[in-house]
């Protein structure tokens, strides 16, 4: 298998600086554990949430030859919830591609960290890091060489399924050499655990793309989805793409963030099938590994776990230009990349991404009112977005407008005013209100409930809702001595949340 656009040199030139595993060769009981130095969680957690660190080594000994053998390490100690963890393997054997390894959790969760990988190469997992939150060459496209260990790689399988189950118990590295007469042992093997408190809050937002790009023998298309104004820490992202195509093991498929980190999600496989990607979720919790799955031709695989690490995205910023590459590399056979689409999960509850723009015009009474909001505009909420306009001239009529057709920024009258309509027509009215306060004073106020005022008045502009629409919005009173009788506050943007 290939990682199109990169080789394998250039993609772990991509890895100078990252921690290695260290060798150790502990005698003893399978399941004797010792407390070892832990390594940094390559993972990083949401903004707030503080990781539990611990680095267990178990002891190893003889692996069966055409068995499966178990080595355990117990975890005790850690904050209830697994947030990331990896995995280091010390493994002598003559013929590495006899080898099935699986980590498998105190719940029952079963990972792949390889399946029949490596050759007949000798002790390529002799020193292993399996990490999928680093940029690693998957182990189903590391170029092996005899004697050489494969560091780090990202598992076959996602390390992901993990998340959010609790570390202590026993937890079983499971190795299976599935063919005679070739043996090995391990000497001994690492956990690096990194747990949390509790879970932290995320939300997803769906962005999706037409492509309509044609795919010819031996080239690459490539499309860009550029993204704003959403929260600024990466929790999670899938992948969803409709690849229609004669030959789906022709494919390879490439993800990079706006940060330049490329994710490969398949490298060739599906055989000669047909539309095995014209409707796939890659998704790191997904049971399916992709390399690991079967196809049938002219069957969609619905949902499968990338190739590569999706979750080497974690904790990124993914505001910017997303890049999908898709490589159609043999001859003969072609067909269409259609669409595709992110999911982003992002740390932390939506809160509509409010954003200050426009400048407020200034009273006869030199107030300068504001914008400010509580809460976070919804598609289901009946009420909790409240927009309030403070320093208002006291005791005027007032209210709020706002629109969803864009920014503008228009003098408010032809001459003389400080203020500017900043809010692109048509717009929608609220109802006016006295703003209160003392006559001839700033401290009028005028306050609405958003989210109320939408579910009451079903035939407002902007119905029906949907999440990721924007809207602009801006506060207007009534000041009998300026130019045109009026004035109007700064603006504010928004996008409703689901």
């Amino acid at each position: 298998m290939r990682i199109s656009g990169w080789s394998c040199v250039a993609f772990l030139s991509a890895l100078s600086g990252l921690p290695s595993a260290h060798a150790q060769s502990l005698p003893g009981s399978a399941s004797a554990t010792s407390l070892t130095t832990p390594q940094q969680a390559t993972t990083p957690p949401c903004p707030g949430f503080t990781v539990t660190t611990q680095g267990l080594s178990g002891a190893g000994g003889a692996i069966a030859d055409a068995s499966t053998t178990n080595f355990v390490i117990n975890v005790s100690g850690a904050q209830p919830y697994v947030w990331d963890l990896d995995v280091t393997t010390f493994i002598t054997h003559t013929a590495c591609w006899d080898l099935d390894i699986r980590l498998i959790s105190p719940a029952g969760t079963s990972v792949a960290l390889t399946t029949d990988n490596g050759g007949s190469n000798d002790d390529v997992f002799n020193g292993t890091l399996w990490d999928d939150s680093v940029i690693a060459v998957p182990v189903t496209d590391f170029g092996f060489s005899n004697g050489v260990t494969a560091t780090p790689a990202s598992p076959e399988g996602s390390f992901t399924r993990f998340r959010g189950e609790n570390p202590n118990g026993a937890w079983t590295l499971a190795i299976t050499d599935d063919v005679a007469n070739e043996v090995g042992s391990l000497a001994s093997w690492r956990l690096d655990m990194f747990s949390v408190p509790s879970m932290p809050g995320t939300f997803p937002l769906t962005f999706a793309k037409q492509a309509g790009l044609t795919l010819t023998d031996n080239t690459t298309v490539s499309d860009s989805l550029p993204i704003s104004n959403i929260g600024t820490s990466i929790a999670k992202v899938a992948l969803y793409v409709e690849v229609l195509h004669t030959s789906s093991g022709d494919l390879d498929i490439n993800l990079t963030s706006p940060q330049g980190v490329p994710v490969p999600i398949t490298s060739d496989n599906g055989s000669f099938n047909d539309n095995c990607f014209n409707g796939t979720w890659f998704d790191e919790d997904a049971p399916t590994v992709l390399t690991d799955a079967t196809f049938s031709n002219n069957v969609v695989m619905v949902l499968a776990q990338a190739e590569g690490a999706l979750d080497s995205l974690v904790g990124q910023n993914p505001n910017g230009t997303w890049t999908i590459d898709v490589t159609d590399d043999a001859n003969t056979n072609t067909g269409t990349f259609v669409r595709w689409q992110l999911k982003i999960w992002t740390c932390g509850a939506c809160s509509g991404s409010v954003t200050n723009y426009c400048t407020a015009g200034t009273s006869s009474s030199g107030c300068v009112p504001a914008l400010s909001v509580s809460g976070a505009p919804s598609t289901t909420s009946s009420s909790g977005f409240v927009v309030t306009c403070n320093n208002l001239e006291a005791q005027r009529s007032s209210m709020l407008f706002y629109g969803t057709s864009g920014r503008v920024a228009w003098p408010w009258t032809n001459t003389g005013s400080s203020s500017f309509m900043c809010v692109k027509s048509p717009v929608q009215r609220t109802p006016a209100a006295s703003s209160g306060g003392t006559s001839g004073q700033c401290d009028g106020q005028y306050s609405i409930d958003l989210n109320q005022f939408w579910s009451t008045h079903p035939s407002a502009l902007g119905q029906p809702l949907t999440a990721l629409a924007t809207f602009q919005a801006q506060a207007w009173y009534r000041d009998p001595p300026a130019p045109k009788g009026t004035h109007s506050s700064n603006a504010i943007e928004f996008f409703l949340c689901p």
